[in-house]
């Protein structure tokens, strides 16, 4: 899984592909600053993927699509976010969400406006707010790990800037047409970089070689870095 810093960006579209392997009734989390700011997931237990965001007002717009629990899990879809600078929409395979009711921006000419996020994580697979404690393994070792999508996260592209969606009075097709005209300002697919692996207890690094000691939590970290010949506008990558 992957973090990433991302500057502000007051107009975007995120195309991806998703594959989730087995039915869950738990919330999967697939991408964004997540509880910081905005976030795509799946909700299991109510058979919808939402797009939401935490506005500049404090509250919390969300965009669902409702999907059919016998077809969904175990294929792959295509999820697409469109943020506009006064609204947002979610696509799954080609058809549009809608607000979900109850939320703010389901009242018409609600306007959409994110808090400022130049400094929280953009994640991918996971949420950084949320981690599950584990009882003791076999070696009697207890252990915390972050909550991590179970499936496959592949063709991630940002297109930032410009509103290819016109203000969402474009189809899902006439965006998707006009994409392909244009390169994507980060395909992060396509990211180059090395991995370092480090293992804590009571936030201090364990040295090179050290055992494992009985009822101690322990925390692995890795460490993801962008090479300088990536296209990243910044990175501070870490799993």
């Amino acid at each position: 899984m992957i973090n990433l810093m991302y500057p502000a960006i007051h107009r975007w579209f995120f195309a991806q592909k998703v594959k989730l392997k087995n039915k869950t009734d738990e919330v999967v989390n697939i991408l964004g600053k997540m509880d910081s700011q905005y976030g795509i997931q799946v909700d299991g237990a109510n058979n919808r993927v939402i797009l939401y965001c935490c506005d500049a007002q404090g509250k919390w717009p969300e965009v669902q699509y409702k999907y059919d629990a016998d077809t969904f899990w175990g294929e792959w879809h295509d999820i697409a976010l469109v943020y506009t600078g006064t609204n947002m929409q979610l696509y799954v395979d080609g058809k549009a969400g809608e607000a979900t009711p109850g939320r703010v921006n389901a009242s018409d000419g609600y306007q959409v406006v994110f808090k400022s996020y130049a400094s929280s994580i953009f994640t991918i697979g996971y949420n950084t707010e949320k981690s599950t404690n584990h009882e003791a393994d076999g070696n009697g070792v207890k252990y915390s790990t972050l909550d991590q999508v179970d499936g496959r996260i592949a063709d991630i592209k940002l297109y930032k800037g410009t509103d290819y969606s016109e203000g969402l009075t474009k189809s899902y097709k006439e965006i998707k047409a006009a994409l392909e005209k244009v390169a994507p300002d980060a395909d992060i697919s396509a990211i180059p970089y090395t991995a370092v692996t480090t293992w804590s207890a009571n936030g201090t690094a364990l040295e090179k070689d050290a055992k494992f000691a009985g009822e101690t939590v322990y925390t692995a970290t890795t460490v993801y870095t962008a090479r300088s010949d990536s296209n990243l506008p910044t990175s501070a990558n870490q799993a």
